[in-house]
């Protein structure tokens, strides 16, 4: 019959082990299990981590014939630093994307999805710096105001919503379609000259018309856009400046129209 005491390492093992096992089962219940994506996977990794090494120290402890290069302590060993390595670079790249999902949301616009204005304006700041030609279209939309008043905020978010649109689909894969604020909205058409940025800028206008042709209830909402290019200021905010007094001259003419800044 076995004897117990005659089997020291066994018991040191088992004391070593049973106090860790339970704090691993304390730490499992109080973790957030029931959150969602990779950090679920990093925390199963970690305990998979902890439960090799435990397991390859409690065969050291327990059987005293066991060296260092044996495979009953190596392998244990080499699971767990798998398992942490896994578990490190999970977390890494969590906390990137984590990271850049944050920096993407700071330039987001979030009723409408388009870029801010601070998106916008860097936008503009860096196509200066590259020294490539580019327009830039201020747009603002007539009426909004009524329409806000008349049907609520409701149907004044779901508007904006529809001239974002509008804007999205007027302009080339390469350009920048921003909300500057309230109804406000700015375009970045690079490689684009004043032809090439008026004939786009038709384009938005006759997608604008379209949505209140979709929508009469918002009538008579529409748009005036004011174009300039970057010959025509040569700081950012001097084109968007040159831009909006443009959009504004669009306007007094009575809206749904565009202008040109040389035309100011």
């Amino acid at each position: 019959m076995n004897d117990l005491s005659a089997q020291p390492g066994a018991i040191i093992a088992f004391a070593a082990i049973a106090p860790l096992l339970l704090l691993m089962l304390y730490v499992f219940r109080a973790l957030p299990w029931t959150r969602s994506g990779p950090w679920r996977i990093v925390i199963a990794l970690v305990a998979l981590a902890s439960i090799m090494f435990i397991t390859a120290q409690g065969a050291v402890l327990a059987e005293g014939g066991v060296g260092g290069t044996d495979p009953l302590h190596q392998l244990p060993l080499f699971f767990a630093m798998l398992a942490a390595a896994a578990a490190a670079m999970t977390a890494h790249l969590e906390g990137a994307r984590a990271a850049e999902r944050a920096r993407l949301l700071s330039l987001t616009d979030p009723l409408t999805g388009l870029r801010n204005r601070r998106a916008f304006e860097e936008s503009l700041k860096v196509a200066y710096e590259e020294g490539t030609p580019f327009s830039v279209v201020f747009v603002d939309l007539d009426g909004f105001k009524a329409v806000n008043d008349r049907l609520g905020h409701e149907a004044g978010d779901n508007a904006l919503q529809h001239a974002a649109g509008a804007l999205l689909r007027a302009v080339r894969q390469a350009d920048t379609a921003a909300r500057l604020g309230g109804d406000e909205f700015g375009l970045l058409l690079l490689n684009a000259d004043a032809p090439s940025a008026q004939h786009i800028a038709e384009r938005a206008l006759e997608e604008m018309r379209a949505v209140t042709t979709e929508h009469p209830e918002w009538a008579p909402l529409s748009a005036s856009l004011g174009i300039a290019t970057s010959s025509d200021a040569a700081t950012a905010a001097a084109l968007l400046d040159r831009a909006d007094k443009a959009m504004y001259s669009a306007k007094r003419a009575g809206g749904d129209r565009i202008a040109l800044a040389e035309a100011v």
